[in-house]
């Protein structure tokens, strides 16, 4: 009898003894029975435990004290029945009324809402729910947490789902996150055709936010307010990289632009746009230029073949090549040559990225940003750094005192 599962056998075996062989305990002594009752009843009223009951406050100790007294006025079964009754009310008093945690901000934006359910959240509570949210005021984000919920009942589902789509039109916005039981509708989810598969990346969206919840319940509560990344990584398009996953870095923990062969080109507003907010702003340490091994851009660059528009962005690749041709047409090998290429790019990429005005100022700054350039081979899974020393490498461009970027920014 050390678990919660041998009380509950223990009554199993009592009522099928009551119900099959009544004429057998029939024959108990009522000394004996007396016994049980009166060294049960001693038990109950030990100090010690009326005062642990009472430490864990007024729901537990009422029904306690109801039980026993009703027993001693009426008997056994009466009493454990009407103390029963009165435990059974404490818990449905206690879930109407606290059936989420409701979390207010007031942003320049508007409020941002927060309404964590219970762990049971029965029809009983759909009227205090829609209390709550029907009295949201225009332009309100409201997130409903479901993440700690082991039950949702249904009705207050398909309210919650009605509410999502009458809101757009008082411009309040309505997510609905962390549901940790198997819904009947899932909010937000759409239903398959049987052709499309984009349905299973809300599905694992949703299994992923689960996932975090139950690790961290405040983890997109932390996210939401605000970003601090030591990282900006410049990197390719290509699907395979995925600089997070490769890194075994969070979300949060980088900044990130990727294009295709991972090009640094002055006038790509984007990239600038990019690199002046995390280094300015952001104030990130360290920017990583990443190219990869089997990358389609610098195929697509030496093939000399026609694609189309991209061809004018894969120039920049193609003076690459002619910077490096000697060593580059010494190379037999056609994987190999590729594979240079690759290396050779990053390399001109970080040579671009530090003669920008935006690394020229922060390079020198006490606290200086440091430039990288490496290579991720998709077929090891490695990342490998090509040592690239700024200072060394392009002494020209590391230099340059504040004042005099300023005048040529200014010209």
């Amino acid at each position: 009898a050390k678990s919660k599962a041998s009380a509950f056998i223990h009554g199993a075996f009592l009522l099928l003894s009551i119900l099959l062989i009544p004429s057998v305990i029939n024959l108990i002594p009522l000394s004996a029975l007396a016994c049980i009752l009166i060294i049960t009843g001693y038990k109950l009223a030990k100090v010690s435990m009326i005062r642990e009951i009472y430490a864990q406050g007024r729901e537990q100790f009422v029904p306690f004290v109801a039980t026993i007294a009703a027993i001693l006025f009426t008997d056994l079964l009466k009493g454990i029945a009407i103390g029963m009754v009165v435990a059974a009310y404490f818990i449905l008093r206690r879930n109407i009324r606290n059936p989420y945690y409701l979390n207010t901000k007031k942003h320049i934006d508007g409020e941002k809402v927060k309404l964590i359910l219970a762990e049971e959240v029965s029809f009983l509570n759909k009227p205090s729910i829609i209390d709550a949210l029907e009295g949201l005021p225009k332009g309100t984000k409201v997130t409903i947490d479901g993440g700690r919920s082991k039950y949702i009942d249904s009705d207050v589902i398909e309210y919650i789902q009605d509410f999502k789509v009458r809101s757009a039109l008082k411009n309040i916005e309505v997510n609905f996150i962390g549901s940790n039981v198997p819904l009947e509708r899932q909010i937000d989810v759409p239903v398959s055709n049987g052709k499309d598969d984009y349905h299973e990346l809300f599905k694992n969206n949703r299994e992923w936010v689960q996932q975090k919840i139950k690790a961290d319940g405040s983890y997109f509560e932390n996210m939401a307010e605000g970003q601090s990344p030591k990282f900006l990584w410049i990197g390719c398009s290509d699907s395979r990289v995925d600089p997070n996953s490769i890194t075994g870095t969070e979300a949060g923990d980088m900044f990130i632009h990727r294009n295709i062969a991972n090009l640094v080109v002055h006038t790509d507003m984007n990239l600038m746009s990019v690199l002046q907010y995390s280094v300015e702003v952001l104030k990130v340490k360290h920017v990583i230029v990443c190219g990869h091994y089997g990358c389609g851009g610098i195929k697509a660059a030496t093939d000399g073949t026609y694609h189309g528009l991209i061809d004018k962005w894969l120039r920049n690749i193609k003076d690459v090549y002619r910077l490096y041709s000697k060593e580059l047409e010494s190379i037999n090998d056609v994987d190999l040559k590729q594979r240079r290429l690759v290396e050779l790019n990053v390399r001109e990429q970080v040579y671009n990225l530090c003669k920008t005005s935006i690394i020229q100022k922060a390079l020198n700054i006490p606290e200086k940003v440091k430039v990288y350039g490496w290579v991720y081979d998709i077929r090891e899974g490695l990342v490998h750094d090509l040592k690239i020393d700024v200072e060394k490498d392009f002494p020209d461009f590391s230099i340059y005192k504040i004042k005099e970027i300023e005048e040529i920014v200014s010209v």
